[in-house]
């Protein structure tokens, strides 16, 4: 079983409401290989419970390993690692080429709602399973402005983003933001108001 498959397996039986973690770094053959990156593990919140799994370090992101990984295309970023193409901007805001951000306000919903909206307004884009958006997270969280090519350029680093991933507790959904350069992952009340960042399977379209 994938060492992250294990760890999301760990967190049904335990019935964690939050969870740090680091996932392996295995890149198919002929990909660019880096220094590790070491970190700390967060401490527990206040009336939460928190775990640390020790697995093989995040790579340190060079140059070479996310010009190959990753492909830009307008306001889309496709992850050739993961086979997903995510959008470069949360939900509710659009990327705007020109100036290199993104506009506009993001979506602050609670979890059904904020499917009910992607539904609605977001065609062919889904909220990201837990193990997609600690995937995308683990690039986030470690980039800086000044970094080149910076793949996520607007990533709110204090705000959990939300997920489709149930939590073992059924009146929980799964959640994740970064924390000292890296993702961690949560078990919040599905009434919790927060943002997200669409993702869907396969290569990128050619519109943004």
């Amino acid at each position: 079983m994938h060492s992250l498959s294990k760890l999301l397996v760990l967190v049904g039986a335990l019935g964690l409401t939050s969870l740090a973690w680091s996932q392996a770094a295995s890149e198919p053959a002929g990909w660019p290989k880096a220094a590790p990156l070491t970190g700390v593990a967060p401490a527990a919140s206040p009336g939460t419970t928190t775990t640390t799994i020790t697995l093989p370090p995040l790579p340190k992101l060079e140059p070479a390993y996310l010009e190959k990984r990753f492909r830009v295309v307008g306001g889309q970023v496709y992850d050739a690692k993961a086979d997903l193409t995510w959008q470069r901007c949360d939900h509710g805001q659009t990327w705007d080429d020109g100036n290199a951000w993104c506009r506009g306000s993001r979506k602050h919903l609670p979890v059904e709602l904020m499917m009910d909206d992607v539904r609605a307004r977001a065609a062919g884009w889904r909220l990201p399973e837990i193990g997609e958006l600690a995937g995308m997270l683990e690039v986030a969280c470690q980039q800086s402005a000044k970094d080149t090519p910076l793949i996520f350029p607007e990533v709110d680093r204090n705000t959990h983003y939300l997920t489709a991933s149930p939590h073992s507790n059924p009146e929980s959904n799964m959640a994740a933001q970064c924390f000292g350069g890296r993702a961690m992952t949560s078990g919040l009340s599905r009434k919790y108001v927060s943002i997200t960042r669409l993702v869907r399977s396969g290569p990128p379209s050619q519109e943004p």
